[in-house]
Formats: C-alpha cells, structure tokens, sequence
C-alpha cells in the first residue's frame, strides 16, 4: 500500500441515491407559476374563492399541472369540487419517494361486458409486503356517459385511486366528498336518530378547507 497517495473512498449506488434524495428540494415547497395558475383559473369561470385555494395547494401539494390536464373541476351533488385526473394521479404516484411499481389484475367473471373487479397492487421499496385493492363493478358502476363509452378503465382508475390512497398515504377533496355524500343518503335509511353521526364529516371538510387557506395565502405571499 502506497502512503504517499491520497486516501479515497468509492461511494455505493445506494448513498449516492441517499445523497440525491437528500439534496431534492421537497415537493411541498416547490411553487407553482401564479400567472399561469391565474390564466388557467380564469378559463374555468367558478367565482369561489375557496374553490380557488384547495385547487392551488393541491397543485403544490403534489407538484401536478392544470396546464398539462392533471386537474380539473367537476359539479357533483350541487357542488364544485377540484378532480385530479388520471393523468395527475399517474404523475403523484410515479413522483412518491417510496413507488417502486404498480401491477392490475381483472376478474374472469363478466357483468355487462365488464370485469366482476379490478385489483390494483402498488409496491413499495421501504415495505416487504404489497398494498392490493379489490374495486367491484357493481359498486362503482354510475348512469353517466363515460361508465357507459370506458367503464374498463374508470374501474382500473378507481382501483389505483384507492390502492395508492392506502399504498402511499395520498388524499384528495374527491375522497372527503364521496364519503359526505354517501353519509347523507344513508341518513334516510338510518333516521333522524343517527344524523348527527352520518353528517360528521362536515366540519371536518371545513378544517381542510380552512388549513387550504392558510396555505394558498402563504404561497401567495412568498411568491
């Protein structure tokens, strides 16, 4: 062994990556283009100024494009309520640290054409064991045109939405919104007893709403 020459280390693959990750700005304090989020909000035609503010920490949040299609703004059950697209998911999931692959399988049993299920299965390279989600046709099925003209791939679409909401910890208004609406219509079903119980999820919406304030007014003024 030579003294005379300096001493080096070779660095592995994986602290490399570790020194990558490390030096990554985080998603979260990664600001979106308010000129451009103001030109795409202004194209939509919807006043609320809260509807404004989830939409905007959403798209920091994860780090997604209204531009590129990754969210949009649906009505549902009288209400405007922000839809990040499967464009947008496909980008949260692919941008997650821990998302090592993602995997779909369909049942052999037909209803109408359609699988009987589909199961999303979403691996993780901090985790030994799988996430898998089982999402039925039966269950998800709607009278709208798009179950009728794609019904294949909204069931697909349903199936990652809930395996990576489990898999990688992910959550949208989306979620907060269809679980409200499914309290409220059984509300009849259950009577005035339980109504309290069953319209719980209200003011917890309104505490998001309230944390996506204070957020987007942040932003705002950092920007």
């Amino acid at each position: 062994m030579n003294l005379d020459q300096p001493h080096t280390t070779e660095t592995s693959s994986s602290e490399s990556s570790a020194q990558k990750i490390k030096s990554t700005t985080p998603r979260s304090q990664v600001k979106p283009d308010v000129q451009k989020f103001d030109l795409w909000w202004s194209q939509q035609g919807k006043p609320s100024a809260t509807l404004k503010e989830q939409v905007l920490y959403l798209i920091t949040h994860y780090q997604i494009d209204p531009l590129l299609g990754d969210i949009t703004i649906h009505y549902q059950q009288g209400r405007w309520v922000p839809h990040i697209t499967m464009d947008g998911w496909m980008k949260i999931i692919n941008q997650h640290p821990s998302f090592c692959g993602i995997d779909f399988q369909e049942a052999q049993e037909l209803i109408d054409g359609v699988p009987q299920w589909m199961s999303c299965t979403i691996y993780r390279n901090d985790r030994v064991i799988p996430v898998t989600v089982r999402e039925y046709y039966a269950e998800l099925k709607q009278e709208s045109m798009a179950w009728l003209e794609i019904p294949r791939r909204l069931l697909r679409f349903r199936s990652m939405q809930q395996c990576a909401r489990l898999a990688l910890s992910l959550s949208t208004p989306e979620f907060a919104h269809q679980a409200l609406e499914h309290n409220k219509s059984s509300t009849h079903s259950l009577g005035l007893e339980n109504k309290q119980e069953a319209e719980i999820l209200s003011p917890l919406e309104k505490i998001k709403t309230h944390i996506m304030k204070e957020k987007s007014a942040e932003l705002t003024e950092t920007s």
